[in-house]
């Protein structure tokens, strides 16, 4: 079969989007109708990113909650069901998470499972999942609050929060957001959009990232997962709201070296071997087809032949290149 992209929504405001979605699940990233495209894809254009994927959902080392969850929609395995159940509520036994980018990756995999999962939850089960993102999110959103236009949106710190709760908003909207009903999922969900569109503004213009490369690939990561939320919802592209989107991959190829295992030493870079591997993030990139979209392709290619970094974050990443990747853009080199 060839291959379909994902339909978006028609062109709606986030409020005319959350009230549609209401009682739907999944409705983040993508629908039930997907899900069957989703075997498509594996079993034909993705064949490739399908059996990384295949392997991710194996290694039971690195198994996050996310990936579980999307591996049993995708393969109807009742193992990953069970593993993914467990990782979720390990995550509701934290009573509290130690830094701020313990919560940024915690809210969205809690959002995301129980979405994604939401029919294969118990009532008790949802109440305990809707309790415990609200019990993290609600601190995240007051601080970012009180930091009004005051917040220094180039701080991966600050511009990485508001992605968490606007998640946690939009899962929760219309099953009972335990502090403050649906108004409170609004809230969060309309002040995290506020807070995106504020960080896009002070993006520059040559596509670069002022923390460099280690900094774009934590930041990108939280961009593209938000972007895809969000155009499903309501069916606006936010890569089409600033150039820096279009240009970016070339500030990710110029600052890599031509081995492609380090990378430059600018801003608050860590200099090592490239443990953020970006394919991901490249396959977003290019399904823009924008000015550097082959150019994306082919980064995202050069990552894979390499793949040596074997942890968590990075096997969750290929299921987001497996969602992300469109075969219709063609890879292309530099030289």
């Amino acid at each position: 079969k060839d291959y379909e992209p994902l339909k978006s929504q028609k062109n709606r405001n986030l409020e005319t989007a959350l009230e549609f979605n209401r009682g739907i699940h999944p409705r983040l990233v993508f629908s039930n109708d997907d899900i069957r495209e989703f075997r498509y894809w594996a079993g034909g254009t993705h064949r490739d990113l399908y059996e990384r994927l295949e392997e991710a959902f194996e290694n039971k080392e690195n198994q996050t909650a996310a990936l579980l969850a999307f591996g049993y929609l995708l393969t109807e395995d009742k193992s990953l069901l069970a593993n993914a159940k467990q990782k979720l509520f390990e995550l509701c036994d934290n009573y509290w998470m130690p830094s701020d980018l313990n919560y940024t990756f915690g809210i969205p995999a809690l959002a995301l499972g129980y979405d994604w999962l939401f029919k294969e939850l118990t009532p008790r089960q949802r109440d305990e999942l809707r309790l415990k993102i609200a019990v993290f999110t609600r601190p995240w959103y007051d601080v970012t609050v009180s930091m009004g236009n005051k917040a220094a949106w180039q701080f991966n710190h600050v511009n990485l929060r508001p992605i968490s709760f606007g998640l946690a908003g939009m899962a929760l909207y219309g099953d009972g957001c335990p502090y403050g009903g649906d108004e409170t999922a609004k809230a969060w969900t309309i002040y995290s959009k506020w807070c995106v569109n504020r960080t896009i503004e002070t993006l520059p213009k040559d596509g670069s990232y002022q923390e460099g490369l280690h900094y774009w690939s934590c930041v990108f990561e939280w961009f593209a997962k938000y972007f895809q939320v969000y155009e499903r919802f309501t069916g606006e592209n936010l890569y089409q709201s600033s150039e820096w989107f279009k240009i970016t991959p070339a500030f990710r190829f110029y600052l890599t070296t031509t081995d492609w295992r380090n990378q430059a030493s600018l801003g608050d870079c860590i200099i090592d071997e490239i443990e953020n591997y970006p394919s991901a993030f490249c396959r977003a990139l290019a399904a823009q087809h924008g000015p550097y979209a082959e150019l994306a392709q082919w980064m995202a290619d050069k990552c894979n032949s390499l793949n040596e970094v074997n942890n968590a974050r990075n096997d969750e990443r290929r299921m987001w290149e497996f969602l992300y990747y469109d075969p219709t853009v063609k890879a292309k080199s530099a030289n």
